[in-house]
């Protein structure tokens, strides 16, 4: 059973993307979260299932992993050919003795499953009133223990190429990538949760995004956060090949 959690302020921990890299099929069957309600493609979360089947590269809106104190199934996410679940969940870790929360991962009677693999998330905050969402990508790949392959988008030229993901380099079987999923520790192995910026192809422009200046940070998360939205005080840059350009007081412009 799910052990009893004593605290209530978590990370948000948003997914916005859902990249399938691998030749199975996947599905999200509970979402968990009551304060948020997931989009794909402009349709909203109605209660069944999301196919992910391969090569599925979607944007996604209002996804979140759910907090542990909040949820009672979690993030739910299924192997279609094994029915084998996991469960994801954000919360503390009873090996980090700080304020951090955890990205999680179960099996589906709430024991962990992969435990070198969570993801710390940052420190904890009320509600998500303060402090900021941690934005990832879910990229679900080939076992890491099959030996077999990874179908890999190549950024450069737009298409998929495979990519062996085992250590006799590339060629590997595609039978091989197509067993099924042997239990929920074989399909934690398949999800991994990415930062947006890790995961995104070589040629994005980001608009990075920053409080003016360090004295209206408070002010900003109160007035500007994940649970509300209305105005802050801020100034961006836009980031191309890693190398940041902005437009800043000068005295002679």
């Amino acid at each position: 059973h799910k052990s009893p959690q004593t605290v209530v302020a978590m990370v948000v921990c948003c997914v916005l993307r859902v990249r399938n890299n691998s030749l199975r099929t996947f599905r999200l069957l509970q979402v968990g979260d009551v304060f948020y309600t997931p989009k794909l493609k402009g349709e909203s979360w109605n209660g069944e299932s999301w196919e992910f089947p391969p090569s599925f590269n979607e944007s996604v809106e209002g996804l979140v992993v759910p907090w542990a104190t909040t949820s009672l199934s979690g993030l739910v996410l299924e192997e279609v050919s094994s029915k084998e679940q996991v469960r994801c969940v954000v919360g503390p870790n009873e090996l980090d003795a700080g304020s951090t929360d955890w990205l999680r991962i179960h099996d589906s009677n709430w024991e962990p499953l992969a435990q070198d693999r969570w993801k710390p998330l940052g420190r904890r905050h009320l509600l998500g009133a303060f402090g900021g969402s941690v934005e990832l990508q879910l990229t679900l790949r080939e076992p890491c223990c099959s030996g077999g392959i990874d179908f890999a988008p190549d950024a450069d030229m737009g298409s998929y190429q495979f990519g062996s993901s085992s250590s006799s380099g590339r060629g590997g079987s595609q039978a091989s990538g197509q067993d099924k999923i042997s239990g929920p520790a074989e399909l934690a192995s398949c999800i991994h949760f990415e930062t947006e910026i890790c995961a995104a192809p070589a040629r994005t422009v980001f608009l990075n995004v920053y409080d003016l200046v360090s004295a209206t940070s408070f002010v900003n998360s109160v007035l500007c956060n994940t649970m509300v939205k209305t105005f802050g005080a801020f100034h961006a840059a836009v980031e191309v090949y890693g190398e940041e350009w902005g437009f800043y007081r000068q005295q002679n412009p």
